[in-house]
């Protein structure tokens, strides 16, 4: 780790590399400081079979590091969080049958935050209030001789990367043709809201966004990201996510953060959303809207090889695991997974993917204890099959006082088994 830094490994996101290997993309937390959100970058480990990496050294050129700030030239440090992939297997094929043309390529879209050297030695720091500015960090990949390589950087405000572009979102990238869809976040005077964003590659090489289909917009005339908007009518979103369903639709949802996120329950924006459609072609509906769903927490969806879709989520409560009522956002000791029925994608009675109290037992005496949140799910295909699985995030908030990780502060993975596959 650059200078000396220590961190624990925490958000995951799987993506398919060739026919038959895969890779996880995990992103590292930095410990033994007081400080809330300092990642160190993202590592890379290709796998052929789950839990057996091909190599004991990760891909590290989506790490954190130190550079020159892109505005004033002074030295900070870019802390990358974790990064949306969408990669075409080496490989793939199109739908018809024709060699995908764009075959072992791809992108990684992600954040970073640019933080003066003297507050990264600090010992101690707020990256969102000692920050020097955000900024996105577009990342071309390819394969080739039998690993992943970054074939270019670039480092651009987001807004200048498109209008309005703020950030993308969690799971998977999905495929429509020769291009990806990457679930996005925009925020431009009346064009505020959560969507698809389309990326194409052009005849340069180079992954570039080609369009974007508003699915979720905020009310107000420019509300501002993380809050409520300016008018107080609607709530503010964030980290959408979609999937592929066996119908040839769409389901798609994205997080709320609400008017007063760091407020105890209940609060409004609590609730779970899903909405259906066809990328390009139709307009999305609003087919699920239930109130005090989930905590203020990360919300995905997902769907199996056959289609099946899923819905990933904290369980609702308004208190934590000693009963006392504390901010929303603190609350993510059980998550659970729900499959979605009908084309209006009902939620059924949920699987629970880890109950941290039961598994783990009590956290300590910080408030919020454990986190088990950001759930991604992904299909892949290993060992000559295809296969399912969802990874989330389990760490204790002690972890970021100082405290030397939990043994159970972890990336952990899991296999969906589908029953018709």
């Amino acid at each position: 780790m650059p200078g000396g830094m220590t961190g624990v490994y925490g958000l995951a996101q799987c993506f398919q590399v060739t026919q038959e290997r895969a890779a996880i993309v995990i992103n590292l937390r930095r410990t033994g400081q007081h400080a809330c959100d300092f990642e160190l970058g993202n590592d890379i480990f290709l796998f052929d079979k789950p839990g057996e990496f091909t190599s004991s050294s990760p891909i590290t050129f989506l790490r954190s590091f130190a550079g020159k700030h892109p505005v004033d030239g002074s030295d900070v440090y870019f802390v990358r969080y974790d990064s949306m992939i969408g990669f075409v297997p080496a490989g793939e094929r199109l739908p018809d049958g024709r060699p995908h043309p764009h075959a072992g390529t791809g992108f990684c879209m992600g954040t970073a935050i640019t933080l003066p050297m003297e507050v990264v030695d600090s010992g101690a720091c707020d990256v969102y209030s000692q920050n020097k500015g955000w900024f996105a960090i577009i990342t071309q990949m390819e394969y080739k001789d039998g690993t992943l390589h970054e074939k270019s950087r670039q480092i651009i405000k987001f807004m200048d990367y498109f209008k309005g572009a703020v950030g993308t979102g969690l799971a998977s990238v999905e495929f429509d043709g020769e291009d990806m869809l990457v679930p996005f976040t925009t925020k431009a005077p009346g064009d505020f809201g959560n969507g698809i964003l389309r990326m194409s590659r052009g005849s340069d090489g180079d992954w570039k966004p080609a369009g974007f289909q508003m699915i979720a917009p905020e009310k107000g005339d420019n509300p501002p990201l993380f809050a409520a908007p300016s008018d107080g009518d609607g709530l503010s979103g964030c980290e959408p996510s979609l999937a592929r369903m066996n119908n040839g639709n769409f389901v798609f949802t994205c997080r709320e953060w609400g008017a007063k996120p760091w407020s105890p329950e209940p609060l409004d924006a609590s609730r779970g959303r899903i909405w259906t459609g066809c990328p390009g072609r139709d307009s999305f509906r609003l087919v699920f809207e239930k109130p005090y769903f989930h905590t203020l927490s990360p919300i995905t969806v997902g769907a199996t090889w056959s289609g099946k879709p899923y819905l990933a989520a904290n369980e609702y409560s308004r208190t934590d695991w000693r009963g006392k009522s504390i901010p929303s956002l603190n609350i993510r000791e059980k998550l659970l997974l729900y499959p979605l029925q009908g084309d209006d994608c009902q939620p059924q009675e949920p699987l629970v993917l880890c109950d941290a109290l039961a598994e783990f037992g009590e956290p300590g005496p910080v408030d919020g204890g454990w986190f088990v949140d950001h759930p991604q799910g992904c299909r892949l295909r290993l060992e000559g099959r295809e296969r399912n699985f969802v990874t989330w995030r389990v760490f204790n908030v002690m972890d970021t006082i100082g405290h030397n990780p939990s043994e159970n502060s972890a990336a952990w993975m899991a296999e969906i088994i589908d029953a018709e596959e």
